[in-house]
């Protein structure tokens, strides 16, 4: 980020101090002066916030508590640090839960568990979209509809944006004053572009739809 990281220590009573040897932590970790410690819900929302906000800077290690005194908790925290990281693609900072409460610790660890997972689904999620970009791209035009070069037609759609199709697939309706047809597809792939709205003059030649074709995925 915008400048160097920070370690953020989350306690309603104790100091990075108090933690040392007692977890099987490094003890150096703890006995450095470089904490910023927050005591509450509020004090660890607004100090990732303004950090991020005013500095560009994110935390790269979180030490939870999970008691904090008050109505929230550090699993509160920990499902407040997840939706920051979702919505302004922050990476997860390294975590260390230092609560004596076992559940606590097991909740805060079951949470961010989570997040990695739902990572790993963005993750994929976004490697599928950059597999349609990178598609070989087949143009469906307006084929000829009668003598007439251009001719009112009706077009009701089968299939929808980003859906997947087959070959043979009807993709539309099509039908002018005289006669009605399906539009199939004659191949497989996924429909990126509609060129045509219902009602709408068509010119033979001009572009009715786009198809991506998946490039098979070399060995």
């Amino acid at each position: 980020m915008g400048m160097e990281g920070y370690k953020l220590f989350l306690d309603d009573e104790r100091n990075p101090a108090d933690c040392i040897g007692f977890y099987g932590f490094p003890k150096d970790l703890y006995q450095s002066d470089d904490w910023v410690i927050a005591r509450s819900y509020r004090d660890f929302v607004f100090t990732i916030a303004e950090q991020w906000t005013m500095k560009g800077s994110c935390p790269v290690l979180i030490s939870f508590d999970h008691d904090l005194g008050e109505d929230k908790s550090g699993k509160d925290c920990a499902n407040w640090l997840v939706k920051h990281c979702l919505e302004t693609n922050m990476l997860l900072p390294n975590i260390i839960v230092h609560s004596r409460n076992n559940v606590g610790v097991e909740n805060i660890g079951s949470l961010l568990n989570q997040f990695q997972q739902v990572r790993v689904e963005m993750n994929q999620k976004e490697a599928d979209e950059m597999a349609i970009l990178k598609t070989i791209i087949q143009f469906i035009r307006v084929p000829q509809l009668g003598k007439q070069a251009t001719e009112e037609a009706t077009i009701m759609w089968q299939k929808k944006i980003g859906e997947t199709i087959d070959k043979g697939d009807i993709l539309a309706e099509i039908e002018t004053s005289d006669k009605t047809f399906n539009l199939e597809s004659y191949s497989t792939g996924v429909l990126l572009f509609k060129g045509i709205e219902d009602r709408s003059k068509l010119k033979v030649d001009d572009i009715l739809a786009v198809i991506g074709l998946y490039k098979q995925s070399e060995k």
